[in-house]
């Protein structure tokens, strides 16, 4: 029957649930090294322990991360219905993998307050690579952001290119950039070109 009375998930174990979850109710047990995936909603999970891993597109009520916070079981348009903690020892994990929002990349909305130290996780799927001067629309901090993510993990650019987070705390974008030097030779030869046809004017 479901829900259970009391459900254990071991060491190094995995459950996926294809409904809505509520975690008092159930009586669950997460252990270490384990994830729980889940298709519909999460509630009464107040703490995401170290070494756990949560994929899920809704959480219900504030929730603080010291393991990893995965929005979606796969990639989603995901949120949290509450306050978001990430730890000092937490992860957010967002997957790229295109420019379509919610099918092709993650985006997060949290409506309460997102205290921010821990890990931004970027992961590519499937190859993926960003064009240039291309923008992600991650997250929409309805309820304001207090601190900074201490690290933010991103995947290799191809070309002359890097990231931007000047707008990641206030818009919620992630934007892809040529490297400051690029942009730099370019102004240098749009200058000398300039010159060029100041002194010999094309005929």
């Amino acid at each position: 029957a479901w829900p259970p009375t009391c459900l254990n998930l071991n060491d190094d174990g995995q459950l996926t649930v294809k409904t809505n979850f509520n975690i008092p109710i159930v009586g669950f047990n997460y252990n270490s090294n384990s994830t729980l995936a889940v298709e519909g909603t999460v509630s009464g999970l107040s703490e995401l322990e170290a070494t756990r891993r949560l994929e899920t597109p809704s959480i219900l009520d504030d929730i603080e991360v010291h393991g990893i916070f995965a929005p979606g079981n796969s990639l989603a348009d995901s949120i949290v219905e509450g306050g978001l903690t990430i730890a000092t020892d937490g992860t957010l994990e967002m997957e790229l993998g295109g420019y379509a929002l919610g099918t092709e990349y993650d985006r997060l909305t949290v409506t309460g307050l997102s205290t921010l130290d821990g890990i931004l996780d970027l992961v590519f799927l499937d190859g993926f690579s960003p064009a240039n001067e291309t923008s992600f629309d991650l997250f929409n901090w309805e309820g304001g952001v207090d601190g900074e993510f201490a690290d933010i993990k991103t995947p290799l650019l191809s070309g002359e290119l890097e990231w931007d987070t000047s707008e990641l705390y206030s818009t919620g974008t992630l934007s892809v950039i040529p490297e400051p030097n690029v942009i730099a030779l370019l102004g240098i030869f749009g200058g000398g070109l300039w010159v060029v046809r100041r002194w010999f004017p094309v005929i």
